[in-house]
């Protein structure tokens, strides 16, 4: 899964409205030139990973499957991934094979969306979508009442000195909109135009990107709003992996939508191996609390996250410390997940940064625990069957996903008022962007027991946001 490339910003300080036009000339929201190039070098970068073992160098449709948010920036954005990972040369030929067929051999690759009103799956963080999100956010900043009010006194201190200069006004300047104001400061960094002089100071900045990144986290902090905000990602991962290793049909997948004498193919009775998603930073952070794996930063640009299924290596229940509970030959506990995590940050030759291994929490479970301590797993990933087990109360089927979200939604509770300002509500709720990628492989085809699930990010500004916004009651923000 992966988001988005660099952006414009979805508002403008008033104090420089005039300048908008000029700096950003497609509008609000929209990808820039910088993000279709780092959305064609994650591709490069996951062509040189994947291709030629767990997808053919050519596309083929039984390989992969790409979903997107219904967003311009997520969408061409997957579409530049996929001239990274299928680039000019690639495409089809004639019959002879001695011609291509498209100029440059230029290879289209299908980008699957539904509609943002109801996409479940890439943008399920949004409270309009899901109210009971709503009710979750005020149930968790009830719990940590002590930290929203020490975070809340840090705003004010700097609050009136971000009205007087930007021009915003007291509900343009909520602790929840802080996620806003810095998403915009961030974007005008990104491309060297010149901040308001009283902003353009190291040690503000900081304070209000730690308080914008505290605002997030806590978005998806508790077990509730991780199940609402990126259940149906965990429970659709899950899914496909245990599909994977028992050989079984990719949910999704239509075997039939091909001629008779080609259903008796693996690739074509087991569907793609590698499914991506297109989405948003707050996808990223979403499903990063759900696996117990945020460290607290705002996912960067072109972000992604990677979930691969590798198998377990000399599988022996004996070999393995500890002794107990028995391991089972059964085919989610003789296949592993790993996890990987890619800020896709650019080094100095161009190429994208190394991935992080993460350390999910299904990894501390005990069969997981003592396959890592045996060698058999890498350390920070688990066993498939403890992938499902550990991560069933975040998972949330596609058919309850409704009925869990309407919940009815109290009026949030007002936060103790920052000093030297305006009483300050309960933070927004903000959504966030949305390119979601799941990779997904059946085991038999080119990589046995491989399934891989990316998920990208990108990194200049929040996208969308639950709840009302604070700059603009119209606005998605991530």
């Amino acid at each position: 899964m992966w988001r988005h490339g660099d952006r414009s910003p979805v508002e403008c300080f008033p104090a420089t409205e005039e300048l908008c036009a000029e700096r950003w000339p497609q509008g609000f929201g929209m990808l820039t030139a910088e993000g279709m190039d780092l959305g064609l070098e994650l591709g490069k970068a996951l062509r040189a990973r994947y291709s030629g073992g767990l997808i053919r160098p050519n596309y083929t449709r039984t390989d992969i499957t790409v979903r997107s948010s219904d967003f311009d920036r997520t969408l061409m954005t997957a579409q530049a991934v996929m001239q990274g990972l299928y680039p000019p040369g690639s495409g089809p030929k004639t019959k002879d094979g001695k011609n291509g067929l498209t100029p440059d051999r230029l290879q289209p690759v299908p980008e699957h969306t539904v509609q943002q009103s109801q996409d479940t799956l890439l943008l399920a963080y949004d409270a309009t979508a899901c109210p009971a999100i709503a009710a979750a956010d005020v149930a968790e900043q009830k719990m940590h009442l002590k930290e929203w009010e020490s975070v809340s006194a840090r705003w004010g201190n700097i609050r009136p000195l971000i009205q007087n200069v930007t021009g915003l006004s007291d509900d343009q300047t909520t602790i929840g909109a802080m996620y806003a104001i810095w998403d915009l400061l961030v974007c005008e960094m990104a491309h060297d135009y010149a901040l308001i002089p009283a902003l353009n100071n190291a040690t503000l900045l900081r304070e209000i990107q730690e308080i914008a990144d505290f605002t997030l986290a806590h978005l998806f902090a508790s077990e509730t709003q991780q199940r609402l905000a990126a259940g149906r990602l965990v429970a659709e991962f899950s899914a496909r992996f245990v599909a994977a290793v028992n050989n079984d049909t990719q949910p999704g997948w239509n075997p039939q939508s091909f001629p008779k004498p080609d259903r008796s193919r693996d690739d074509v009775a087991y569907g793609p191996r590698f499914w991506g998603y297109s989405a948003h930073d707050a996808t990223i952070v979403a499903l990063l609390q759900a696996l117990g794996a945020y460290d607290g930063v705002h996912p960067p640009y072109a972000s992604s996250v990677a979930l691969e299924l590798i198998p377990v290596k000399q599988f022996n229940a004996h070999a393995v410390r500890g002794g107990a509970p028995a391991l089972s030959a059964s085919p989610e506990d003789l296949h592993a997940v790993r996890g990987f995590y890619n800020t896709n940050q650019t080094t100095g030759n161009g190429a994208f940064g190394p991935e992080q291994a993460i350390t999910m929490a299904c990894s501390t479970r005990i069969k997981s625990a003592n396959l890592i301590q045996s060698g058999a797993i890498p350390a920070g990933s688990c066993i498939v069957s403890d992938f499902v087990a550990g991560y069933a109360p975040v998972s949330m089927p596609g058919d309850t996903w409704k009925t869990d979200c309407a919940l009815p939604s109290p009026s949030p509770t007002p936060l103790p008022p920052a000093p030297s300002a305006s009483p300050s509500p309960a933070p927004a709720q903000w959504s966030g962007e949305q390119i979601g990628a799941t990779v997904g492989s059946g085991i038999g085809g080119l990589v046995l027991g491989s399934i891989a699930a990316v998920l990208i990010v990108r990194s200049c500004r929040p996208e969308e946001r639950r709840g009302p916004a604070t700059m603009d009651t119209a606005t998605l923000l991530f």
